[in-house]
């Protein structure tokens, strides 16, 4: 059995030249009683060296808050030359929180200057609002130090007693000493105080609290603040500048954005000169980015001469394309002219040009863009950076003409694969909005193998407003069969929107179908799947049990679920139209089918209840006898959604409640816990009685626990 350290053994140890023995001295002094352990602690406390002084702050919590602890430690931040001894005392001191506030007051008053200020850091170390009565006291004290410190501790409170701290700190704004109203100031600022413009006016004539007032103006929400901030950015420098700028940026950003932008336009052009020189800075980082960005707002709402270059040239900086691009765009159309012609420089990087398609796109889409954006736009299409061509074929989509149909049509064939998407995307946008053209554009091309890949898109994206025609369905079949795997790809497409628009007056539309769900490319293949189930939604549309047999009977579970999934989506877009037969067909795949094409079928289902399909809940009930549990617990969120139809729900979570999963179980339990009704409530009070599973118990549990658990008569109605 260990011997106790005793006080001699201690004292001696501590007398060692060897700092590492008496650290370790130090450890042991919590084991001995508060009497003899007081000095040994506080010739460890004031121990040369800093190891064992941390030790001894550690060693003094074994006592707590011991009022004679408490005063020796006191007595220790008096008069002395012993430094480390005086700062280990605040730190235990500081460490006692309220325990030692009240003794740290009454000795305010019994201590020199130097200790007065220890005990005022201590009592804003202590985070104990109750500190702030002596602290309080001390605002008064004759010793400047002492005031200092004071104010120091009470905006360190701020966040434990705000208003009263807020009261303090007003208050000192106009204390004689400069280094007190800083510090208030600072406090103020730092709890995002709005200084009232009064006060906080005078402050702006000091050289050494200007800084500090500036910053503090951006919260004082206020005309003349905005003015004054304005006023400062002419002619301030170093730090001073920087804050004007910070603070004007954040009212730019409220209410008072028209003001600012009043008050800088009156800055002239010096004032203009000098935030593009601030936006155009030198300098890494965060902070420093986010200061030229504030500039460069600031820039243009001044506007000033050169904000365009300044912003154009931001664009390929990381930290500030994204303020330059919000630059460009509020400037709008008299920024496009310096945006086409950086666009059009071969010295530009590629990522600048690419912010640049994005800012003309954006601003041509608000105010229309100009005949120079648009022939920037072509030629950035054709641009051999993949991302630049991506994003001008984009805008293409929203701002292109007719007259741009061959120009996208041409990219569309392209060998890198990202621009001939976004080609093919910008073609069926341009042949959408003019049918016409693009009619009169594929028949220009029906003698060209090449061009059967944009044929086959643009006649698909104008079958909505154009009236079908015989050489459509010959085009496309031939399309269909054509080498190009994209160009059979996007014939099926078409197909399948032309027969969705003229319904069976196409009717060659399910042979090339047919055909396309047995090529030999699986995107082909995929198209087909998809194009089926989309006509089992449209007009005049075939038997679905037929649809989902053809493709079921090519052995590829994932083109039957394509299919489902498209039927899913049709419904949504047919508005509510829904045959007779094809619910019944999608309820066969749910209650049987492998678990991804289950699972398709369930959300058709569900799209099918939404469009209000007579028997879809009958069908997502079925789904609860399928073998795979994350079937059935599809088909029961979708049967809750669906539980104000009628009772098919709530008899379907009961069900819910018999399944051998536990994973279902407890999803049922789960929603039939939102169902208020007193049905819901005795079915989980029975089920709680005979569940054998521990996670299903405690969901029934918290379940039943916000209408008061089970209580004898709810558990007698369970039995």
């Amino acid at each position: 059995m260990a011997t106790a350290p005793s006080a001699t053994s201690i004292e001696s140890a501590l007398a060692s030249e060897d700092a590492e023995e008496r650290r370790q001295a130090t450890t042991e002094i919590g084991g001995v009683p508060l009497e003899a352990a007081l000095p040994l602690l506080l010739r460890s406390l004031g121990d040369e060296d800093w190891r064992v002084r941390k030790e001894a702050t550690l060693a003094a919590r074994a006592f707590g808050a011991a009022p004679r602890l408490l005063a020796a430690l006191i007595g220790e931040l008096g008069e002395g030359d012993n430094v480390g001894l005086r700062n280990a005392a605040v730190d235990v001191l500081a460490g006692a929180g309220h325990a030692a506030t009240r003794a740290l007051g009454e000795a305010l008053s019994g201590l020199d200057a130097d200790g007065r200020k220890l005990v005022v850091e201590t009592l804003g170390k202590g985070r104990d609002p109750a500190a702030l009565d002596a602290l309080e006291g001390a605002l008064r004290d004759p010793d400047d130090n002492v005031r200092q410190g004071a104010i120091e501790a009470i905006a360190g409170l701020g966040a434990l007693a705000r208003e009263r701290v807020q009261g303090l700190l007003l208050g000192r704004l106009d204390d004689r000493d400069r280094v007190v109203r800083l510090t208030a100031l600072e406090g103020l600022t730092a709890l995002e105080v709005a200084v009232p413009w009064e006060r906080l006016a005078p402050l702006l004539s000091d050289p050494s609290l200007r800084p500090a007032a500036l910053s503090a103006a951006a919260l004082a929400d206020s005309p003349e603040a905005a003015r004054a901030l304005a006023g400062a950015l002419v002619k301030a420098r170093g730090p001073a500048f920087y804050q004007a700028l910070k603070g004007l940026g954040r009212l730019a950003e409220g209410p008072l954005a028209a003001t600012v932008a009043e008050a800088l336009s009156r800055g002239g052009p010096e004032l203009g000169a000098r935030l593009v020189a601030a936006a155009l800075s030198d300098g890494r980082g965060d902070e420093t980015a986010a200061r030229r960005a504030t500039a460069l707002r600031l820039a243009a709402a001044a506007g000033a001469p050169g904000v365009v270059d300044a912003a154009v040239g931001s664009l390929g900086e990381d930290l500030l394309a994204e303020p330059a691009h919000a630059v460009l765009t509020a400037l709008g159309a008299p920024a496009l002219p310096a945006m086409v012609a950086r666009l059009g420089d071969g010295a530009a990087s590629a990522e600048t040009r690419a912010a640049l398609v994005d800012a003309i796109s954006e601003v041509g889409q608000r105010a229309g863009a100009t005949a120079s954006a648009m022939d920037a736009l072509r030629a950035a299409a054709l641009d051999p950076d993949r991302h630049v061509a991506v994003r001008a074929l984009r805008a293409l989509s929203h701002l292109g003409a007719e007259a741009d149909l061959p120009l996208v049509a041409a990219r569309t064939l392209t060998d890198a694969r990202p621009v001939a998407t976004a080609a093919e995307g910008a073609l069926a946008a341009l042949a959408a909005r003019f049918p016409a053209a693009a009619r009169a554009f594929v028949d220009g091309l029906a003698h060209d193998e090449a061009s059967i890949l944009p044929g086959a898109i643009a006649l698909g994206a104008a079958a909505a407003a154009s009236v079908f025609e015989e050489r459509d369905a010959t085009f496309l079949a031939h399309a269909a069969t054509a080498g190009d795997t994209r160009a059979r790809r996007a014939a099926v497409q078409a197909v399948a929107e032309l027969r969705a628009t003229v319904g069976a007056a196409f009717p060659g539309a399910m042979e090339v179908l047919r055909i396309a769900l047995a090529d030999e490319e699986h995107e082909v293949q995929t198209a087909a799947a998809r194009a089926l189930g989309r006509v089992c939604t449209a007009k005049d549309p075939p038997r679905a049990g037929d649809i989902l047999d053809l493709v079921d009977r090519s052995g590829q579970g994932d083109l039957l679920a394509a299919t489902v999934r498209a039927i899913g989506e049709g419904m949504v877009q047919a508005r509510g139209v829904v045959s007779a037969e094809l619910v019944p067909a999608l309820g066969l795949f749910a209650r049987g089918a492998p678990s991804p094409v289950a699972i398709a079928a369930v959300e058709a289902l569900g799209e099918a209840e939404r469009a209000g399909a007579p028997t879809a809940l009958e069908a997502l009930a079925a789904a609860l006898d399928h073998p795979d549990e994350a079937v059935v617990k599809a088909a029961l969120l979708k049967l809750a959604a669906a539980a104000p139809a009628g009772l098919a729900a709530p008899a379907a979570l009961i069900r819910g409640l018999e399944h051998p999963s536990t994973a279902v179980r407890v999803l049922a339990v789960e929603m039939l816990a939102d169902d208020a009704s007193e049905e819901a409530r005795r079915r989980l009070v029975k089920q709680l009685f005979v569940e054998p599973d521990r996670a299903v118990r405690e969901a029934i549990q918290r379940a039943l626990a916000p209408h008061g658990g089970l209580t004898p008569g709810g558990a007698e109605g369970g039995r």
